[in-house]
């Protein structure tokens, strides 16, 4: 595995733009915000949970949802009661143990840098990368704590995510697993993250996946549903994504995947504490 440092990313905003970008499109207030938070923090204590009650996950509720206090506790209340009730998902698996080792070295799930065509973090998934040495338990909770760890970037809670996944290769190992519950509930949690999803880039996506993606279809927002792109080739998916900005894996020139594994390992193990509080099987106290 090639461990070379990461530069700084491409694509990354100046905070003074930032800023800007936030109060014209998320409605955010820098001197207000504090008491937004507030609200929200006893309104969260008052109807008892216990999760995602810090200043950092109720700024990104708060943030995804423009502020609105209403859609902000909506969107807190269907993402807590999803993970009270769906612990195959939210079960707390520690990313030191050697099959979560195994899997993050993989390369399944990569988070590079920014979109320099819109400043958004870029998140890939590539099941192919992967065999039956692990769990499919394991990789969709894996898959969970990169999209957790990718939404703590300031950046990123601003300008959103563009989410790649590469279905070159896609067999039945993986295939058996996406059962219509599974790809249902994975669909919810990306109602509910507090993540503004700017594209869900499906490439290479087999004929036989097409029949899970009308149902998945069923049940994502409007918003999210407008935003899947299906691309047959990387020159299709460089009309939204810069060559710039893509590891050579996706004809792009930002060198290949592995150069990214250390980083992403790295902030993942820096933030597992946080992770571990917002999952199941866990008491903070």
């Amino acid at each position: 595995m090639d461990a070379t440092p990461v530069e700084e990313p491409i694509g990354q905003i100046p905070e003074e733009q930032l800023q800007k970008v936030a109060a014209e499109q998320l409605n955010e207030n820098i001197e207000e915000r504090n008491e937004h938070i507030k609200t929200i923090k006893k309104w969260l204590e008052d109807n008892n949970y216990t999760k995602l009650n810090d200043y950092r996950s109720i700024l990104m509720f708060l943030r995804v949802s423009k502020f609105d206090h209403e859609k902000t506790k909506k969107r807190l209340a269907s993402y807590l009661d999803l993970l009270q009730n769906s612990p195959y998902f939210f079960e707390w698996i520690d990313p030191r143990s050697p099959n979560m080792d195994y899997l993050i070295d993989s390369g399944v799930y990569a988070t590079i840098q920014y979109n320099t065509m819109t400043g958004t973090k870029i998140s890939i998934y590539r099941p192919s990368t992967t065999d039956s040495a692990s769990t499919f338990e394991e990789m969709l909770n894996l898959g969970r704590l990169f999209t957790e760890t990718a939404i703590l970037d300031n950046q990123t809670q601003i300008m959103g995510i563009d989410f790649i996944s590469d279905m070159s290769n896609f067999g039945f190992w993986h295939l058996r697993h996406y059962t219509p519950s599974v790809i249902i509930l994975y669909v919810k949690y990306m109602n509910t993250i507090p993540c503004r999803v700017k594209g869900l880039h499906l490439l290479h996506m087999p004929a036989v996946f097409r029949g899970l993606l009308s149902i998945a279809k069923l049940f994502l927002s409007k918003k999210l549903r407008n935003r899947i792109h299906i691309h047959s080739d990387c020159k299709s998916l460089h009309n939204f994504i810069h060559p710039d900005s893509l590891p050579e894996e996706f004809g792009g020139t930002a060198g290949p995947i592995t150069k990214y594994i250390a980083s992403n390992k790295e902030m993942i193990l820096k933030t597992s504490s946080y992770l571990q509080s917002i999952s199941v099987n866990y008491d903070s106290n």
